[in-house]
């Protein structure tokens, strides 16, 4: 899977905000792939492997700080939703309502990664299912970082802490899914 050049600078930024003193270090245990993506002056509209630009990076973050990738990965999300929703997005969430704003955010999702699918399903008035799929096993920590950013817009948007499921669907060929369960 690829992911847009938009979403990888949004880790760099992250680090140099909460770690600058470990960006340097950081950068460095990082593989000669994802160092290369990440020391480019890369195009924001360029697409770049996912693992090696997004997940890679989280990962060797995580051990420096000692904290689990996990919970990394969903701060990152928020953090870039918390980006997204102060820029270009802004207008659009306070138009529209939860149920259809979350709707139109799996077709964002859609612009970001590549391929993909996304799928999004009422389940009640303020239930929704979105299973998002699907990649390598070792690109699902992406999920936690979609989760993150799924919990920050309904902040933004619903000024409440959402509920949100994370399960990871097991296709049994080395390829997995999420499914979100999102309540507000």
């Amino acid at each position: 899977m690829n992911i847009k050049g938009t979403a990888v600078k949004v880790l760099p930024e992250f680090i140099k905000k909460y770690h600058p003193d470990l960006y340097e270090v950081w950068f460095e245990n990082l593989s000669a792939k994802s160092r290369q993506i990440l020391q480019e002056i890369f195009l924001l509209s360029d697409w770049y492997p996912l693992y090696e630009s997004a997940v890679e990076p989280v990962e060797v973050l995580a051990k420096l700080i000692e904290k689990d990738e996990k919970e990394l990965a969903f701060e990152i999300g928020k953090f870039s939703a918390q980006i997204a929703l102060k820029g270009v997005y802004k207008f659009f969430t306070l138009l529209s309502s939860t149920s259809s704003i979350i709707r139109r955010a799996t077709v964002m999702f859609e612009t970001y990664y590549k391929p993909v699918e996304v799928i999004a399903k009422s389940l009640d008035k303020r239930k929704i299912k979105v299973v998002f799929g699907k990649n390598n096993h070792k690109e699902i920590l992406i999920y936690y970082r979609i989760k993150g950013w799924i919990s920050e817009f309904m902040l933004v948007t619903q000024k409440s802490d959402p509920k949100i499921e994370l399960s990871v669907i097991d296709h049994m060929d080395d390829f997995y899914s999420a499914e979100f369960i999102i309540e507000w």
